[in-house]
């Protein structure tokens, strides 16, 4: 919609006194024709001769002066001469080929190159010279051309010329139009500067100056020269770096109808007092300028001012409300400034208004009925603020209405019926509000002329029949997250433009028709994730494949290049879906992907080489497969590289030395493999802009490198679970990001980046947003040993500190007290030999485990730390004394456990007169530590028990192979009773990473086989565990209700099936039960259940995992679980709730944890009595459709 700087009311300016030649500032001077047109006239003989010497000197790749031969030069391309005498008069050799038709990377093949030739000035009567846009890069503007002293047009602008601009242009007296400037879609940019603008006014006739993107920062007073041009209408000082706007005491150029001072960023935020006094201004842009100060009365005497851009400033709503008063406005851009409030009545006051932008603003209240005044608009864009209410039935009389933007506000209610009258609306865009309602065939009938349609992320459904034939043909289809589905729609078959189709969690079980693939042909970007489509994916021939969060089966499909009609491919993106095989060589054919996403797959074999070659990557992401092998060393070649993710696979050997030329990566994620190496020193002296590194899980040794305190960005360190040894090093303190709290921002991290790290003692995975707040270090379980250096307590914005499973010594550092931020802190199994007071001014802190240490004398007491209550916190440290002193910790029997590792969240049950950690997911401590009772008799009858049960096992890698001789209190996952023997704990976790399985998730780590129920004679069972094993086709046992004593319960991941028996409701002790099931074990659980009701019986339960247990026919279940007020954790995840469940009354307030997500609630709400769960520290709602206004009462 933007108007050109030379508006229809100057455009006579450009007439020539002396022909009849029109000119123009950016378009084609006339056609091929009218060049033509004298093809009868004689022409100049030595004009002749200097026409061809400057041809010689030019580089003509298309061939475009082909028609530069014979006598007859006044007939040539580009070329007019003078009727009577034969003396050429314009030379037009403007680039006027689209764009679209350069090649890739912008090698311009139909511009004009080399060297200009000084032959020019023998054509002594030229009047019109446009070499504009092409590419004379590395060539300055040659000084000789103030010599054409007849020269009335000079267009240069967009050719790829560099330097200084030479003053001798200043020589060109008659010259009415001169264009220098730069358009940042042309093939080859000009880069001029001028340190001088004084050669300026010698152009005493000069009406239009075009210097957009010309240098003048070192020009700022180069104004007062243009000042002196009195007849001047056109001025673009765009993009010039007039950091502060000009001063001008008198101003003289009061003829100016169009002004551009755009993109200059003023820093002094002020708009130019003297504009006050060009009262005949059409045009003026402002956009781009960091403008702040009110412009009261700016406007009033601009009684002409027709088109004003006032974008990306920061002017408030007096600004917006003055405006108002400025009638003769058509064209009015406020978008991305600071304007707040509501729209003001007086809108309507602008009746001559065609187009009307306030996007990105903070604009709230209703929209005014007074907008159905502006009859003339057909642009309106108020996208991406706060506006509330309803969409007035008033926009609907806006007849004239061709774009229509209200996606990303507070709108709610139905859709008028009058909108879908607007019968010239191309561009409908109403997405992500909280706008109602089902749209059938009827709503669409008179919208013929619809392109574009936005409907995204609102609680809408579309319910049309199969055989609907749309009236319009769309190119841009957006429908993210309303329903469509269930069937895939078959009206997608009649659009036969479609360019972009964005159809993200729309509801669709439907396999990929074949007809769609057909269609795909024209599409350039599609977007069908978070559905449940089945079968093989899409061909990739567009531009962004998203078909990530299905169930696409089968092996990634084979690329199809060298399309004409599309764009390369640059994004694709196929996580989380259930693809097999190996990665194929044919992605790298794909040479300008920017993008690709292949995580959460079941791929398989070594990464291809050849992906080293995709040299436009910034991202990859092959996470959580099967990729076995060593790391290929080309992917050093990706040196635009910011995110490489290749963990949780099976990588082995060392770290390629190439990747030290990956300087762009900001994330670097190599968790969960087999890699063995040390931390090699290029890391922190080359990879300078690393912000997330993560080695957890690998066989990394040696000394942590020293030179790892070079990154200056760093925020989260993780090499957790290695076989680090040697001392922690003292330069930490020199990683800034972790020091100060300046350094902030996106830094470049792509909106997609996710990563996985611990959070209060269990990993947790951080979306982007995330990413860029927290802060944290885990070094746990490796050999570490010295004492924690003091220079890490000037870390002050580290979050998370996970220090445990070492062998570090001597006191914790009493500067502990500076780590104001601090929300956890593990210290546990080191030998640490005194808390110190200040430990209890960590007042975010929220999770603490100083266990199993060499800890003594007082507890610190006070402010946070009162709120952390749980014993296990300080157990295993024999002479610490808690509050008052004199009541000393009691030594208490050892269990098997350990500190928290970057997996791990722990919680405490008492049982009995023992007191016994337990985790809702992984194993405590090691083996070792199962043995502590060696020496304590077995009782028998329990020993028996214990042999039958593994009768019935299967125990492919022999884990029980301790289980013989008579003293079952030393087999491996057994714990007993000190004083009586009696079996208190069995854990048969199985603990092997997941990288360790065979390809296939055939575990041989796993115990599989028919549990016996001999379990039941072992009578003071308090603990029993058999997660992550494979009990596959075997159902969750019946007796194990019988197990009157439990307090734990863990059957999660174990390849449980069928239904969960109502026996377990006759565990009235349990405070834990976990039946839940994670996408990463080695063996699903396939539960569910008909009837929650069972559940009730558990009146000690404290935890409860049911995640991906079908509770589809027990929607109401959740009525059960709010029997238990003891309950503060709760995990529904993926259950299957569609409508989340009514709660009259809420009765487990005391919850802290509550996931439940990925359930896809089809109201769209959260549940209300969310609002009365005060006491959450952790809600999980993700993947859940619901809208953001829910999230009011927790906010409050």
């Amino acid at each position: 919609m933007e108007h050109h700087l030379l508006c229809a009311s100057s455009s006579l300016l450009l007439l020539f006194l002396f022909s009849s030649i029109p000119v123009t500032s950016q378009f084609t001077f006339g056609s091929s024709k009218q060049a033509h047109n004298y093809a009868n006239v004689s022409c100049i003989e030595n004009e002749r001769q200097a026409l061809l010497q400057f041809k010689h000197g030019l580089i003509d790749e298309s061939n475009r002066l082909s028609s530069w031969i014979g006598e007859g030069c006044c007939s040539w391309e580009g070329i007019s001469c003078r009727r009577t005498t034969g003396s050429v008069l314009k030379l037009d050799l403007r680039n006027t080929v689209p764009l679209y038709s350069y090649d890739v990377g912008y090698h311009c093949t139909n511009c004009l190159g080399g060297q200009l030739s000084p032959s020019l000035v023998n054509l002594t009567n030229l009047r019109y010279l446009d070499l504009s846009v092409n590419n004379f890069s590395t060539f300055q503007v040659p000084a000789f051309l103030g010599l054409l002293k007849n020269l009335r047009y000079l267009n240069l602008s967009s050719a790829g010329f560099r330097g200084e601009i030479p003053h001798h242009l200043g020589n060109l007296s008659h010259l009415r139009y001169l264009d220098l400037g730069d358009s940042s879609s042309s093939p080859a940019s000009n880069w001029l500067s001028t340190k001088d603008l004084g050669w300026v006014a010698g152009l005493s006739s000069l009406e239009g100056l075009v210097l957009s993107r010309v240098s003048l920062t070192a020009a700022q007073d180069g104004l007062q020269s243009v000042n002196m041009l009195p007849s001047l209408t056109t001025l673009d000082l765009n993009g010039c770096g007039l950091f502060i706007h000009p001063h001008l005491s008198h101003v003289n150029f009061t003829s100016l109808a169009s002004l551009d001072l755009g993109e200059n960023n003023f820093s002094n935020y002020t708009a130019p007092p003297w504009l006050c006094n060009l009262t005949g201004l059409h045009d003026l842009r402002l956009g781009h300028n960091n403008l702040s100060d009110p412009i009261h009365g700016l406007f009033d005497q601009m009684i002409s001012l027709v088109h004003l851009d006032l974008s990306s400033n920061r002017f408030d709503a007096s600004t917006l409300k003055s405006l108002c008063n400025v009638s003769s406005l058509t064209y009015l851009d406020l978008r991305d400034n600071n304007v707040q409030g509501s729209i003001p009545s007086e809108i309507g006051q602008l009746i001559n208004l065609t187009y009307l932008d306030m996007r990105f603003n903070n604009l709230q209240g209703s929209i005014p009925s007074e907008i159905s005044q502006l009859i003339n608009l057909t642009y309106l864009d108020l996208r991406d603020n706060n506006v509330q209410g309803s969409i007035p039935s008033e926009i609907g009389q806006l007849s004239k209405l061709t774009n229509l933007s209200l996606s990303g506000n507070s709108l709610n209610g139905t859709i008028p019926t009058n909108l879908w009258q607007l019968t010239k609306l191309q561009d409908f865009d109403i997405g992500y509000n909280s706008l109602t309602g089902v749209l059938s065939e009827d709503h669409f009938s008179k919208l013929r002329e619809l392109k574009s349609l936005d409907l995204s992320g609102s609680s809408l459904a579309l319910n049309v029949s199969s055989s609907w034939v749309p009236p319009f043909q769309l190119r841009r289809i957006r429908m993210g997250s309303i329903i469509v589905g269930p069937r895939f729609p078959a009206w997608l078959r009649t659009q036969k433009e479609v360019e972009v189709l964005h159809m993200r969690n729309a509801s669709i079980s439907d396999a990929i028709p074949s007809w769609f693939r057909v269609l795909c042909h024209n599409i350039t970007s599609v977007d069908l994730s978070s559905n449940s489509l089945t079968g093989n994916p899409l061909e990739f021939k567009f531009n962004g494949s998203l078909q990530q969060h299905n169930f696409l089966t089968g092996h990634i499909p084979q690329l199809e290049v060298g399309q004409t009609v599309v764009p390369a491919l640059s994004s694709l993106l196929l996580n989380d879906n259930r693809f097999t095989g190996t990665i194929p060589e044919d992605l790298c054919k794909s040479e300008y992907l920017s993008e690709l996403d292949l995580s959460n797959n079941l791929l398989s074999g070594r990464v291809p080489l050849c992906l080293g070659n995709l040299r436009y990557l910034d991202t990859l992401n092959l996470a959580n497969n099967s990729l076995s092998g060593q790391i290929p060393s080309s992917l050093g070649n990706l040196w635009r590289l910011d995110a490489l993710h290749l963990n949780g696979n099976k990588f082995v050997g060392k770290l390629p030395t190439s990747m030290q030329h990956l300087r762009n990566l900001q994330t670097l994620d190599l968790g969960d493999n087999g890699l063995k190496d040390i931390i090699p020193a290029w890391i922190g002296e080359r990879l300078s802009n690393l912000r997330f590194l993560r080695f957890q899980s690998n066989n990394f040794h040696g000394p942590i490198s020293d030179t790892l305190c070079q990154l200056s960005y760093l925020q989260v360190l993780n090499l957790a679970h290695n076989n680090l040894s040697g001392f922690i090093p003292h330069c930490f303190n020199n990683i800034s990001a972790m020091v100060s709290s300046l350094l902030h921002g996106d830094g470049g991290v792509d909106s997609q980046e996710s990563l996985e790290d611990i959070k209060g003692g269990r990993e947790v995975e951080y979306d982007v947003w995330s990413l860029l707040l927290v802060r944290s270090v885990s070094l746990s379980a490796n050999n570490l040993v010295g004492e924690i250096p003091d220079e890490i307590m000037e870390l002050v914005q580290l979050q998370f500190f996970n220090l445990s499973q070492n062998h570090l010594t001597g006191r914790i550092p009493k500067k502990i007290g500076n780590l104001k931020q601090l929300e956890a802190l593990d210290l546990s199994m080191n030998a640490f030999g005194a808390i110190p007071e200040t430990l209890s001014d960590l007042y975010s802190l929220s999770f603490l485990n100083l266990s199993h240490n060499t800890l003594s004398g007082p507890i610190p007491s006070g402010n946070q730390l009162q709120t952390l209550t749980d014993p296990s916190i300080y157990e295993g440290n024999s002479g610490l004394c808690g509050n008052p002193p004199n009541n000393c910790w009691e030594h208490k029997l050892p269990a098997k456990n350990g500190p928290i590792d970057d997996v791990n969240r722990v919680n405490v049950y008492e049982i009995g007169e023992n007191s016994i950690p337990v985790t809702s997911q992984f194993t405590f401590g090691s083996s070792k530590q199962a043995h502590n009772y060696a020496n304590v008799s077995c009782i028998e009858n329990e020993r028996q028990a214990l042999l039958q049960f593994k009768h019935g096992l299967i125990d492919e890698s022999n884990r029980l192979s301790s289980w013989i001789g008579e003293g079952c209190c030393s087999w491996e996952g057994i714990s007993c009773r000190r004083t009586t023997g009696s079996v208190l704990k069995l854990d048969l976790r199985n603990t092997v990473p997941l990288y360790s399985y065979d390809v296939g998730y055939h575990c041989t780590n796993c115990l599989g086989g028919q549990l016996s129920p001999s379990l039941v004679n072992l009578t003071n069972l308090r603990y029993l565990d058999l997660s992550v094993n494979n009990f596959s086709t075997f159902q969750v046992p019946a007796f194990l209700g019988l197990l009157k004593n439990l307090r734990y319960l863990n059957l999660s991941s174990a390849g449980f099936r069928g239904e969960i028996p109502h026996h377990l409701g006759n565990l009235s002790h349990l405070r834990y039960l976990d039946l839940g099931d994670s996408s990463s074990s080695p063996a699903s659980n396939w539960l569910s259940t008909k009837d929650l009701g069972w559940v009730a019986g558990l009146s000690s339960l404290e935890g409860l995992v049911l995640s991906r247990v079908s509770l589809t026919a027990a929607q109401d279940g959740l009525q059960s679980v709010n029997m238990l007020p003891s309950l503060t954790t709760l995990d529904l995840n993926g259950c299957g709730l569609f409508i989340h469940p009514h709660l009259s009354h809420v009765n487990f307030t005391s919850l802290a944890s509550l996931d439940l997500g990925e359930n896809n609630f089809s109201n769209y709400t959260a549940p209300p009595w969310l609002c009365n769960l005060t006491g959450l520290h952790d809600l999980r709602l993700g993947h859940n459709n619901f809208l953001i206004q829910f999230m009011v009462c927790l906010i409050k």
